[in-house]
């Protein structure tokens, strides 16, 4: 049988880990959604900016399709 100490010591761990990555993320910066579009209105290219600067991956699309 497992001790309440050592199962509250696993349940902190572990509440611990999961709480790490959350406290990661830059709070200031702004990541939003953007789409340029060719002169005939068709999509050129589509991806996240964050602070004014592409971020993650893009997708760029031929102007004949």
């Amino acid at each position: 049988m497992v001790s309440r100490i050592t199962l509250y010591s696993y349940i902190g761990l572990c509440s611990l880990l999961f709480a790490l990555p959350l406290t990661a993320q830059d709070e200031g910066s702004e990541t939003r959604f953007v789409m340029f579009y060719y002169p005939n209105g068709q999509v050129s290219s589509e991806g996240y900016m964050r602070d004014g600067k592409p971020d993650g991956y893009w997708k760029t699309f031929n102007i004949e399709g």
